[in-house]
């Protein structure tokens, strides 16, 4: 894709930023707003949370696809095994680590389950990919397999395979088919006013879904995927098949809109620092993810205002960006936080 050094960086710069302020909203809104839960009911809150943790894993399907074209299966599982689990296990045992100093755990073996909920995004980039090279190797790229996949995983209990991996595959695998079949080609040949055309209806059915049907209890979060044990297998697989609609109606919203408007700042301060932004954007999601609840220590009203959740995202992006361009000056830190290669 002619594009991917800017438009797929400006995509996760976006994705990043939405991020960000999405925890500000659940973490950075007093402490009264976060143990209620008042987050899932927040409007801004519930729009961000349509569509931007699939926006990222459908980039990183469409990415994967490349990664596979110019190396071997064992090549790519040793690369993802590395970018991702490490950086997994590292941030998990500091995390764990910092706890038992602090006296708030004890050490037991109990403590290797904690290591699946860390840094789940990473898990399912890792689950995703390796089921999508699965496919590849064995199927020969098989659409079937990964739909058999899918069907699958919704049987499986949320015990056994958290739900927001489930979630997340249909995304990655939608992106990753996008690019081996070209389909970024066929869509670069359409006019303008039909890309809008396009992206206009995607937004106006993503906005029927938000209004109309988005609601805490259908949420990934609280909700899941799994069909067993529900009062009702039809009514929760509508509810999955809806949500998926729902997300890729935001996806291709977005996607479109930056395709579209990316020419006319291509070259501006703000493409500059959203392309650095998406370069970053896994060191940015990982050391958010471990340091948001210090958000909770904030004395700060329930009745907050977004203008204070900007300047919470600004400062901790500014903040986080700083510390991943201070972990990547040594290779042996960016190898074991951020997942980085140790070659040179």
């Amino acid at each position: 894709m002619g594009k991917r050094s800017v438009y797929l960086d400006v995509v996760k710069g976006v994705a990043i930023i939405l991020v960000v302020f999405a925890h500000c909203i659940q973490f950075g809104s007093g402490e009264v707003f976060h143990a209620t839960q008042q987050y899932f009911g927040d409007a801004v809150f519930s729009f961000i949370y349509g569509f931007h943790m699939p926006l990222f894993i459908a980039v990183s399907g469409y990415l994967f696809c490349s990664s596979v074209d110019r190396h071997t299966a064992g090549e790519v599982a040793s690369s993802r095994l590395r970018s991702l689990l490490v950086p997994i296990v590292v941030w998990q045992t500091l995390y764990l680590l910092i706890l038992f100093l602090m006296g708030q755990i004890q050490l037991s073996a109990d403590l290797v389950y904690t290591y699946r909920g860390g840094l789940w995004f990473l898990w399912s980039v890792l689950i995703c990919s390796l089921i999508v090279l699965t496919g590849r190797v064995l199927f020969k790229d098989s659409i079937f397999f990964c739909l058999l996949v899918w069907v699958l995983l919704l049987f499986v209990p949320e015990q056994q395979l958290s739900s927001l991996h489930v979630f997340m595959f249909p995304y990655f695998a939608a992106g990753y088919y996008w690019n081996r079949y070209g389909m970024q080609d066929r869509y670069n040949r359409l006019s303008c006013r039909t890309k809008g055309a396009v992206g206009g209806i995607s937004f106006m059915g993503f906005l029927l879904f938000y209004f109309f049907y988005d609601a805490p209890e259908r949420s990934i979060y609280l909700n899941g995927t799994c069909l067993l044990g529900r009062d009702s297998m039809t009514g929760q697989l509508l509810i999955d098949l809806a949500r998926y609609v729902y997300g890729f109606l935001g996806v291709s919203a977005v996607m479109i809109l930056i395709d579209l408007v990316l020419p006319l700042f291509k070259e501006s301060v703000a493409c500059k620092y959203l392309v650095e932004l998406g370069k970053m954007s896994l060191g940015i999601y990982v050391i958010n993810h471990y340091t948001y609840d210090l958000m909770l220590l904030l004395p700060i009203s329930s009745n907050y205002a977004y203008l204070l959740t900007m300047v919470e995202t600004v400062i901790t992006i500014i903040v986080i960006y700083l510390a991943v361009r201070l972990i990547e000056k040594n290779r042996i830190c960016a190898f074991l936080l951020l997942g980085k290669s140790l070659r040179a």
